[in-house]
């Protein structure tokens, strides 16, 4: 026997491929419910790498680094699906030095969409060319009974599946303003989204982001949004009259906003357009669960040149994805911003 696995490697024929073991946990998970999916073998040498198609649209990858000597292998990644259905996800890479692949069915169950409202972005910051971002929210309760609501603060740059949170009851009928919000009521710097958490059809909020002068303040209307209008995956939107001069002293910049409302990570598709059609590039940003980013100059992560006219394509993956995006046009010689809102492209009949 030894001969003949002795000629099979002379003869270049290789060993038989390995067959992974992949359990799901929990076994049926809901939409915004972590899945930690264990396979065996598990990577445990240099050289070794497992990529994972998690059949809605997302990939991941686990890849032999040192700690998994010390955990007797790598054998573990986790996903978060944001759409309900029937998956099939498929594993395939090295193990041990050899071929291996393997496959599970699994069955996600929806849930509601919760009532959440979310103020796409607030500040207590300086920023370009001497300004001075302040964001005063109010917050209405529309009912003729006292309501509760909370305020939870999704920071820049960083998923928030764990936010800081304050709580609030406000009187029937009435309208409370919250000045400087994120400084007043968090005590935070910086730029930042909110989520409003609150029963159903209970409150209604707006917002308004300024530059606070001595002389007086100007600024722009922030919108507050609920789930029903954020971008679906599958759904095209687009951002028009945008403009950026990168020299910052003549023309305009053009900032763009990006939130992630779900509890999975979330990617946007960015392409950029001259006025007259003609493609400038390409951007995909991916945003970690309940993530605020916002973009600063973003046209020159794409080109350095000026573009008077351009306007922005966005989309989002993987399925059940759901993103808010707004880009802010600040006049460079003023500070004078206005907010663009995502217009959604109306599905072809």
């Amino acid at each position: 026997m030894w001969r003949l696995a002795l000629c099979l490697i002379c003869l270049g024929v290789d060993a038989a491929a390995v067959d992974l073991t992949i359990t799901a946990s929990p076994a049926r998970p809901r939409v915004g419910e972590e899945v930690t999916f264990t396979f065996s073998p598990p990577v445990s040498q240099s050289g070794d790498e497992v990529i994972f198609d998690f059949g809605d649209g997302a990939t991941g990858k686990v890849s032999w680094a040192v700690e998994c000597a010390l955990f007797g292998g790598c054998k573990q990644i986790k996903h978060t699906y944001l759409a309900a259905g029937n998956f099939r996800v498929l594993a395939s890479g090295k193990v041990t030095g050899q071929d291996a692949s393997g496959s599970l069915n699994l069955t996600v169950d929806p849930t509601p969409v919760p009532a959440d409202l979310y103020l796409l972005a607030a500040a207590h910051v300086r920023g370009t060319n001497e300004t001075n971002w302040r964001t005063d929210l109010v917050v209405n309760n529309v009912t003729f009974l006292a309501a509760s609501y909370k305020l939870c603060l999704l920071r820049r740059g960083t998923g928030n599946q764990n936010p800081v949170c304050k709580s609030f009851t406000l009187p029937a009928r009435q309208a409370r303003r919250h000045q400087d919000v994120l400084f007043t009521e968090f005590g935070s710097e910086g730029a930042a989204a909110l989520r409003i958490e609150a029963a159903p059809g209970v409150v209604l909020a707006t917002s308004r982001t300024y530059n606070a002068l001595e002389a007086g303040t100007y600024g722009q209307f922030v919108p507050v949004l609920g789930l029903s209008q954020a971008l679906l995956a599958g759904e095209e939107g687009r951002l028009l009259q945008l403009s950026h001069n990168p020299a910052l002293t003549d023309g305009f910049r053009t900032n763009l906003g990006l939130l992630n409302p779900t509890p999975g990570v979330v990617t946007a598709q960015l392409r950029f357009y001259r006025g007259d059609g003609i493609l400038i590039g390409e951007l995909a940003q991916d945003l970690q669960p309940y993530e605020f980013t916002q973009l600063d100059k973003v046209l020159e992560r794409v080109t350095d040149q000026p573009v008077e006219e351009f306007y922005l394509v966005v989309s989002c993956n993987p399925a059940g994805a759901r993103l808010f995006a707004y880009a802010s046009v600040v006049d460079n010689r003023t500070g004078d911003a206005i907010l663009v809102p995502l217009q959604k492209v109306p599905a072809q009949q």
